[in-house]
């Protein structure tokens, strides 16, 4: 089922693996980006033939910055992925929408462990579900900490990585995290 995902060269392996589609959070960061592209161009076109000035004060700044996010945030929905590669003594995150990366190295000596991410309250009540659903969706974003399916257990602190896996992959990718942490730790010994 994973071998789709997995590519394997010189020993080091790479998974790529889109993000989980919310099409409802697509929707609407979609159109305020598109409302807010709309804006800019026609405040542009209206200043170059002189219709109005366009002056640089911190609201107009604040705009510019707000729509910079939004096209983030909307290009990761749209495109995101999550890439993991894992050489003999390195363990590499990149969430990616295709405009920016962001990196993260962690030595595999530093890395105590690599577990599936159980859910271990199960939501009774229809509001209980509803705000399980808010929180998911929430986690969605790039920059949200907590928002994988396998949790990796440093010395200092937990990071949880690709979110946009099946549960049988995950469990397939854990094998994989673990057999390289034991071989790194058979190496330094």
């Amino acid at each position: 089922m994973l071998e789709k995902n997995i590519k394997l060269k010189n020993n080091v392996f790479e998974i790529e693996v889109p993000i989980k589609k919310y099409k409802q959070l697509i929707f609407v960061f979609g159109v305020a980006s598109i409302f807010f592209t709309y804006m800019i161009l026609t405040s542009f076109y209206n200043a170059i033939i002189g219709k109005i000035k366009i002056e640089l004060n911190s609201e107009t700044i604040s705009y510019f910055i707000l729509y910079v996010i939004l096209i983030n945030i909307a290009m990761w929905f749209i495109f995101g992925y999550e890439k993991l590669i894992i050489t003999d003594d390195l363990l590499i995150s990149t969430k990616s929408n295709k405009l920016f990366n962001i990196k993260r190295k962690y030595k595999l000596k530093n890395i105590q462990s690599a577990n599936l991410i159980n859910k271990t309250y199960k939501p009774q009540s229809f509001s209980e579900k509803r705000v399980e659903r808010i929180k998911e969706k929430q986690k969605a974003l790039f920059f949200w900490t907590y928002m994988g399916k396998i949790e990796l257990k440093l010395k200092y602190f937990t990071k949880t990585i690709l979110n946009g896996i099946s549960d049988n992959e995950a469990k397939e990718i854990v094998i994989l995290i673990n057999d390289a942490i034991k071989k790194q730790k058979n190496k330094s010994n």
